[in-house]
């Protein structure tokens, strides 16, 4: 796969969303090109034959409609998740069934990326993704109802993938898996 530039997290430590993640070894992180292009390709080489499924959140509404038809069209397996009804909180669970529909998955994971939306690619064996309320006060119920946020416990050979900084940093949460294996701390 060449010479990927690859940092460890020392702390071993998951921000934000991606905190949710259970039983991960160690945690890498990378920079990703400037370049849209380049950070395409690079994720299509990242990600190569391997995505286990998919959870990405879409608030925008015409943006959601557009990834419905294409998912259809592509006969990409999803499901929706959308617990209280709300458009910021809705999430798409995508399950490729063949390698044809890995580019089409990977440009949606950097689209949502880009715009600050959460996206987790599970890689490698099966991972399960589950989705945990999370605790809020009642102010915050009235104002933006429930919140959830996906879940995941990683078996060994398994990962998960965050793209943030509108896509300008990977993040990978792993237990044993391949990619890494040959990695030296």
């Amino acid at each position: 796969m060449g010479n990927l530039n690859f940092i460890l997290n020392k702390d071993n430590y998951l921000e934000g969303n991606i905190s949710q993640i259970k039983n991960h070894k160690r945690i890498f992180e990378m920079v990703m090109p400037e370049e849209d292009d380049e950070s395409i390709s690079l994720l299509n080489t990242l990600f190569e034959n391997k995505i286990y499924q998919v959870a990405i959140q879409i608030s925008d509404n015409l943006f959601m409609e557009t990834v419905e038809e294409d998912l259809r069209k592509y006969k990409i397996e999803y499901t929706v998740f959308n617990a209280n009804k709300g458009k910021k909180n809705r999430y798409f669970i995508l399950k490729p069934s063949n390698s044809n529909q890995i580019p089409y998955i990977i440009d949606i994971i950097y689209k949502v990326s880009v715009v600050n939306e959460v996206c987790i690619v599970c890689l490698g064996k099966p991972t399960s993704i589950t989705f945990q309320q999370l605790p809020s006060n009642k102010l915050e119920e009235l104002i933006k109802k429930e919140y959830w946020i996906p879940c995941c416990e990683l078996v060994e050979n398994s990962c998960c993938a965050f793209l943030s900084l509108d896509g300008a940093q990977i993040t990978f949460a792993e237990n044993e898996y391949e990619l890494f294996k040959d990695f030296i701390f």
